[in-house]
């Protein structure tokens, strides 16, 4: 019996502890159900959704670029591309050769791709090939239950009317490298940004924001409908203040021209009043159109090795010296300085001695006693030596500045470089040495150190026909619908956004500068393009109302020792460059046009007929009138 009840209490022990310890299972079951079930059910539902639910980029539009009168330079086009989502695809490797089959992908394409694909380590869709045609597009509809995870995506591609003729203007789109942001599209594969021109100026205001797609995948990641779509936000369109037409013909004006092989140089038209530049065109050219879709090796190579070096924006990249165009600034800042008057005189006779070392004019048997509005008339080197001399370079460099030289402008655009302007201080700072008195000598007849660019050439020549404004060139029209209501402050570009709001001010008086020796400098340019033996002309307009004063230049590539044969034709390479700088009409000034053909022998000549021709086209386009007929300009030409 008392077995029994020992037995009786051991089992119940036993029970007892089998039972607490079921206890404590369940209890710990029903906790940690719990846990995940309530309490951890939001993160759980998050992880189950990333696994079932893809989320991916909506790709914008990027913004359109017009010219002033609405003529677009840079649109959008549509066209098909093959994309396969491999990720967690084991037959990926399959599918891809059977693509390549099917689009008729050569060997060496093949193995491109091959390499390509091996390389992908990226989740994301792998692009396998653009621009499909429609028998490409048959073909892969009517194979797709056979290639799991291809798709055809509508893409955009970026189309440029004006390819020839605007290419350093408005630049092109190329794949992300060393571009740095915090937009999500910067790391998405084949995303295109810009890469010259204003593409690559203004892609912040272009490009654009991206939408999310939510599309739902099997179990291997393949996507099998669309959940939901925030559509992404277009780029800003964009307004340039170029006339498309002026452009156009300013570049087939050029044509030809200069050039070491056969044709190159630069010319900036800019309207005075606004800063708006009208034109700027830079030769030779290229087809941008042809980067988009890859451009071939062999076009390549021959952009690469043109000497005349197509890829070089000229208008703002190129320097130049300026040479007589560079005049106008000398005799300004004399006369601001007192160190010559409107009639003061000094003799030519053909070459300027400075102790024992001779100094030439270009007109061998000198041009006598001249004035300042006469030396600037027959570009008389022999008066402006005289005048250099007596003003000394930091005189000629404060002036310099004031009109634009030497420093960049600004221009929404990359690549631009300041040119030089030359000083006492500059030569220390740079070289260790002392200025030396010959070196003045060169700097008064825009030759020595003194480099510019067309751009800067137009701008002062603008900012002396305004009567002295502080004119700035503007590529992006400001005051434009497009960017009416673009709340500058959220652009991601710091400098963008200080130069679009500086471009929105009215222009400053230059200080320092009477309106009565800008009169002079003015008349004098009148007579070199007016006046019987001005230097300019024979490219005189003559139509009264569109008549024009000018500049002409001619600068030295290599220089020659004095009694050297001139009468020699150098290499083309070696030639000396022809400079001219005018503004029109006289009497209300409205346009100045800055031009450089390079190893064009002389302004007079080549650079002079080009700058006359944009302003007179520009002029009649304007003033709604048609051209003057052959006869009448024919004297001119």
């Amino acid at each position: 019996m008392r077995s029994e009840i020992i037995k009786s209490k051991i089992f119940e022990r036993r029970a007892l502890l089998l039972g607490a310890g079921q206890l404590l299972l369940t209890s710990s079951l029903v906790g940690r159900l719990y846990y995940l079930e309530i309490i951890k059910s939001e993160e759980f539902k998050t992880l189950s959704d990333s696994n079932r639910i893809k989320i991916m980029p909506v790709l914008p539009f990027r913004g359109r670029i017009f010219d002033r009168n609405g003529k677009a330079m840079a649109e959008n086009t549509s066209y098909y591309r093959a994309m396969f989502d491999h990720y967690g695809n084991k037959e990926a490797l399959a599918i891809m050769e059977k693509l390549y089959g099917l689009l008729e992908f050569s060997e060496e394409k093949r193995g491109f791709m091959r390499k390509k694909f091996s390389e992908n380590h990226s989740r994301e869709p792998f692009l396998v090939e653009e621009y499909l045609t429609w028998n490409q597009v048959s073909k892969l509809e009517v194979n797709k239950p056979d290639l799991p995870g291809i798709y055809i995506e509508t893409g955009q591609v970026r189309n440029y009317p004006y390819s020839l003729v605007s290419a350093h203007l408005i630049g092109y789109l190329g794949p992300v490298k060393d571009e740095t942001g915090n937009s999500v599209l910067l790391s998405i594969p084949d995303f295109k940004v810009g890469k010259n021109g204003v593409e690559k100026t203004a892609e912040s205001l272009l490009r654009g924001k991206p939408g999310i797609k939510k599309v739902e995948v099997n179990v291997h990641g393949l996507p099998v409908r669309e959940l939901s779509i925030e559509e992404s936000q277009s780029g800003n369109d964009l307004q340039l203040t170029i006339d498309a037409d002026l452009q156009e013909f300013a570049v087939k004006r050029m044509a030809g021209l200069g050039g070491v092989s056969k044709e190159g140089g630069g010319a900036v038209c800019i309207d005075i009043e606004t800063g708006d530049v009208l034109a700027m065109a830079s030769t030779p050219g290229f087809d941008t159109n042809q980067f988009i879709r890859g451009i071939p090796t062999d076009i390549w190579e021959e952009l690469r090795d043109n000497p005349d070096v197509p890829m070089i924006n000229k208008t703002i990249a190129s320097q130049y010296p300026p040479g007589s165009t560079f005049k106008t600034g000398v005799a300004l800042a004399a006369l601001e300085a007192g160190t010559i008057t409107e009639s003061t005189t000094f003799f030519c006779p053909g070459y300027y001695m400075l102790g024992s070392r001779r100094f030439d004019c270009w007109k061998k048997e000198g041009h006598g006693s001249l004035s300042v509005r006469d030396a600037l008339c027959h570009s008389c080197d022999v008066f402006f030596y005289n005048t250099a001399q007596r003003l000394g370079v930091d005189k000629i460099a404060e002036m310099s500045f004031k009109l634009g030289y030497g420093t960049v402008t600004g221009i929404e655009l990359p690549g631009e470089k300041p040119g030089l302007i030359p000083s006492k201080e500059w030569k220390r700072r740079t070289y260790n040495k002392d200025w030396m008195a010959g070196e003045t000598i060169n700097t008064g007849i825009g030759q020595g150190y003194v480099l510019t660019t067309p751009l800067q050439l137009a701008l002062a020549c603008a900012r002396i026909a305004s009567g002295g404004k502080k004119v700035i060139p503007r590529l992006i029209k400001t005051d434009s619908e497009y960017l009416k209501n673009v709340q500058l402050e959220n652009i991601d570009d710091e400098r963008l956004v200080n130069r679009l709001k500086e471009l929105q001010k009215p222009f400053d008086d230059i200080p320092g500068i009477s309106q009565r020796n800008l009169n002079v400098v003015k008349e004098g340019m009148e007579m070199v393009v007016n006046q019987l033996g001005g230097t300019a002309y024979m490219s005189r307009i003559n139509i009264p109302e569109f008549a024009m004063a000018g500049k002409t230049g001619t600068a030295q590539v290599r220089s020659q020792a004095h009694g050297a044969d001139s009468s020699k034709e150098p290499d083309k390479k070696y030639r000396n460059h022809g400079l001219f700088i005018a503004y029109a009409p006289i009497q209300a000034p409205r346009y100045a046009v800055g031009v450089v053909i390079e190893h064009g022998s002389h302004g007079a000549t080549t650079a002079a007929p080009v700058g006359r021709d944009i302003l007179l086209k520009i002029q009649e386009m304007r003033a709604d009138v048609k051209p003057g007929s052959d006869s009448e300009n024919k004297e001119g030409t």
